[in-house]
């Protein structure tokens, strides 16, 4: 059996140890693999030896997907029903004639609305489809095509049970835990390596802050600052890209609160939770969060 994982993310992402984890899994029993990944804007090449193939979502939707035995893929696994994976997924499927799944990561839905602010998404159902897909950023799920996307797929899996709600009813479906770099609970870096006193007790948080979860965020910086005029010697280590909240990270640098460490290489990640103390979630339930 051939095997396509078409991923949301690009290769250097956190979020890639998913899939590529995944392909690892099944191409140990049997299944050949090849994981494509979203086209990278700085032309970043994964590195290193794999057993399978990687190839970006250009070269994917262009020239297609050909595994060991000359043959194309017998199942796509979409992971994601965003647009870009849609349209990659559906360019496979047409050419190979073959069945697909789709994964899902995150509730879409909430993501697009805190994207799209005081604009309700359920409105845009109501437009022609010509507009909303104007409005809609291919990196997005779009409200309509997401919707039918999903209900020609054979199956969905899911990253927990609660977004097993967005399954449509006749298709089949399975949750699954993500995929461990088991590399991340042996590797340790330094403290001394991030200009951190004996005394500092470190809280990390290896995360993107984005519109869904800055207000978590943060409370999670008002928190350690509350901590800190206390007394109490506490640092917080972030790593990550900032889409939201940056008058609030302006305003935390200036008082020295948190070690912002921007977009880090995969490798220094496996060594940061060595590092800590602890380790935080930021957050309660919510829609986006259950």
């Amino acid at each position: 059996m051939n095997l396509l994982i078409v991923a949301a993310c690009e290769f250097v992402t956190n979020t890639a140890v998913h899939p590529l984890n995944v392909a690892r899994f099944m191409q140990d029993r049997g299944v050949e693999c090849a994981v494509s990944f979203r086209s990278d804007d700085n032309n970043v090449r994964p590195a290193g030896a794999w057993r399978f193939r990687i190839c970006d979502h250009a070269e994917t939707a262009h020239d297609g997907v050909l595994f060991p035995d000359g043959r194309g893929p017998d199942l796509a696994h979409a992971w994601t029903p965003r647009e870009h994976v849609r349209r990659v997924t559906e360019r496979v499927v047409e050419r190979y004639s073959c069945p697909y799944v789709v994964h899902l990561e995150d509730n879409e839905e909430v993501i697009l609305a805190d994207i799209l602010g005081p604009f309700d998404p359920r409105h845009l159902s109501r437009l022609p489809i010509q507009r909303t897909d104007a409005i809609v950023s291919p990196y997005l799920s779009h409200p309509l095509r997401y919707r039918w996307f999903m209900e020609r797929a054979v199956g969905v899996t899911a990253l927990i049970d609660k977004l097993m709600e967005f399954k449509p009813a006749a298709i089949p479906g399975v949750v699954f835990w993500p995929g461990l770099d088991e590399r991340i609970l042996t590797s340790a870096g330094k403290r001394e390596d991030y200009g951190i006193e004996p005394n500092e007790h470190i809280l990390v948080y290896n995360g993107n802050i984005h519109l869904s979860n800055a207000e978590e965020v943060s409370n999670l910086i008002d928190a350690v600052g509350s901590l800190r005029r206390r007394g109490v010697p506490v640092t917080l280590i972030k790593t990550g890209a900032n889409h939201a909240a940056h008058e609030k990270l302006k305003q935390a640098q200036a008082q020295g609160i948190p070690i912002d460490l921007g977009f880090v290489p995969r490798a220094e990640i496996e060594t940061l939770p060595g590092v800590a103390d602890v380790l935080v979630q930021p957050g309660k339930a919510s829609h986006f969060n259950d």
